[in-house]
């Protein structure tokens, strides 16, 4: 989160970190805390990139009733920003 919000990043290191957090957020077996971070850094990154915004919103919305409530609140506040 604070490489995405404070720094000026290379198209490669941002094509990395949307890549990996991505994958943390798909990944069954992660913690929800990371799945968190990732949901948030995925939701910053997608202000730069138009695409990532709507692949975002349907991973939320199709496994939203997968997930505890700690995943549900993160994942209700960005479907609000999104939408």
């Amino acid at each position: 989160m604070f490489l995405i919000q404070h720094l000026i990043l290379f198209n490669l290191q941002e094509d990395q970190i949307t890549e990996s957090r991505f994958e943390w957020l798909i990944n069954g077996d992660r913690k929800v805390a990371k799945k968190a971070y990732a949901i948030r850094a995925l939701f910053e990154l997608g202000k730069k990139n138009d695409w990532i915004h709507p692949e975002l919103q349907r991973i939320l919305s199709d496994d939203y009733h997968k997930h505890s409530a700690a995943y549900k609140a993160v994942a209700r506040e960005i479907l609000k920003k999104i939408k």
